[in-house]
């Protein structure tokens, strides 16, 4: 990106969503079924980790049920949970909850041993269609950085040995 970590589209986009207050109580993958599952969203702290953490949901293109299911209820809007500590703490929820009820209870979770789940994002929005949804402006800032990233060419002529790889 053209000033690289200080790129001036994602300081003012950072600003913007910061006063925003969209962020400030967002939905938290890694605590639900906690007592509070909403923390202060990361990518408040600074632009760089604004363009690290809304590139990650920016780049999550796979969960497209959970795109308009609101943005309060973890079971509705969250996608499969792959975290051992948050699938622990559904199981014993719902261990305990079926003791008590035998309604039937909707599953939060999707994870076999056998299959990976593509990533998303720890704090809400999770997904590409949930940012396109829940802060336009920031999703369409994020279209245009992304375009310019995958246009980017190296120029230069230097090889990156370490990206063999790819």
């Amino acid at each position: 990106l053209p000033g690289g970590l200080c790129n001036a589209l994602v300081i003012e986009i950072h600003k913007i969503a910061k006063e925003s207050g969209k962020y400030s109580k967002a939905l938290r993958r890694d605590w639900a079924l906690k007592d509070v599952d909403t923390d202060m969203a990361y990518c408040i702290l600074n632009h760089k980790e604004f363009f690290a953490e809304i590139s990650v949901a920016f780049l999550a293109d796979c969960y497209h049920h959970v795109d308009g299911a609101g943005t309060t209820i973890m079971a509705k809007c969250s996608p499969p949970f792959v975290s051992p500590a948050v699938i622990e703490r559904i199981q014993q929820q719902t261990m305990q909850r079926s003791q008590q009820s035998c309604a039937s209870k909707r599953r939060v979770m999707a994870r076999t041993d056998s299959m990976v789940l593509p990533h998303c994002s720890k704090f809400f929005p999770f997904t590409k269609g949930q940012l396109r949804r829940y802060d336009p402006r920031v999703f369409k800032c994020f279209v245009k950085i992304w375009q310019y990233v995958e246009g980017w060419e190296d120029l230069s002529g230097k090889r990156c040995y370490s990206c063999e790889w790819f």
